[in-house]
């Protein structure tokens, strides 16, 4: 999770900075292939004609 990263990260190496934890941040969770990953999910959302709005949301 990333309170566990943001500990670890603190342990290893003290943010000192809003842009400094960005940017950590970014290249942490914000992979190439996580940005793709989700993009595909986005595509391939679909919903169903009798499927309610609520269950599609989910």
């Amino acid at each position: 999770t990333a309170l566990t990263w943001y500990i670890q990260t603190q342990l290893e190496q003290p943010v000192n900075s809003w842009t400094q934890f960005k940017q950590l941040f970014i290249h942490r969770f914000r992979t190439p292939e996580k940005i793709e990953s989700l993009r595909g999910r986005l595509r391939s959302l679909w919903q169903n004609d009798n499927e309610p709005t609520a269950d599609y949301f989910e």
